[in-house]
């Protein structure tokens, strides 16, 4: 009998608990901006990325290790000096690949506390589809789904994120969903057909309104489902990169 895929969401980081993640495939969801912006930025050949956990991490490694890393981030909101700012809007192209250092005050510092997981994955509402598919394919049997959050606070945006990637992946089949996913999904469900799924009125929209950034809102929802590329952490090196893009 084939066993049923169970999936579960954390509402924020600090509940993280790693011991728990290590037979499991996790999804990192910070849905504005920190993991949809590497999804971009790896689409931009920005690749492979560097999560880290703050911009003295960042800055170490760049001087000891990565001379030609490019430096992105941003603390509680605030732009780095000597860094680029984590909007996805502002990156263009390459043609050949740049390597990134990139950090964040809750998306990298999530992905940093779940990097011993069995699988660890980098998701967004700009490819929640290919992602499914993809693990679906690749048979997971036990999924969390961690929303970010906000500093010890959730977030509407990265619930919501969750709860998108499990539209996706329940109709792919059945699954068995624990109560914090039926809260993401039911969320999800109640707001899908609104203009920007509510993500207008969340406070990290008017955060980055008053930081000068009110266009990445936008920019994130335009691409909903339009990134058809799987990125995956290697926990062996440390490195965030593609694994798996979809041909239309």
């Amino acid at each position: 009998m084939t066993l049923m895929t169970k999936i579960h969401v954390l509402p924020m980081k600090e509940l993280i608990q790693p011991e728990l993640l290590v037979n499991a495939d996790v999804v990192v969801y910070d849905v504005l901006l920190a993991t949809s912006s590497i999804l971009f930025l790896l689409n931009k050949n920005y690749r492979p990325i560097i999560a880290v956990e703050n911009a003295q991490e960042a800055m170490r490694l760049k001087e000891q290790k990565y001379r030609e890393a490019l430096l992105i981030g941003e603390e509680n909101g605030d732009p780095i000096e000597s860094f680029m700012y984590p909007d996805p809007e502002i990156f263009d192209s390459v043609s050949s690949s740049q390597m990134s250092i990139f950090c964040t005050t809750n998306g990298t510092r999530a992905i940093q506390a779940a990097k011993h997981a069995k699988n660890l994955w980098v998701g967004s509402i700009s490819n929640n589809n290919v992602l499914a598919s993809h693990l679906k394919t690749e048979g997971a049997k036990s999924i969390v789904l961690i929303a970010a959050g906000n500093v010890g606070r959730m977030s509407l945006e990265d619930m919501l994120g969750a709860g998108h990637f499990i539209d996706h992946y329940k109709q792919l089949g059945t699954v068995e969903l624990t109560d914090s996913a039926r809260i993401a999904f039911g969320l999800y469900q109640q707001t899908k057909d609104e203009e920007g799924w509510t993500l207008f009125n969340s406070e990290t929209h008017r955060l980055l309104t008053d930081k000068g950034f009110k266009g990445a809102t936008r920019y994130v929802l335009d691409h909903i489902n339009q990134l058809d590329i799987v990125a995956k952490y290697d926990k062996s090196i440390g490195t965030i990169d593609i694994v798996s893009r979809k041909v239309r």
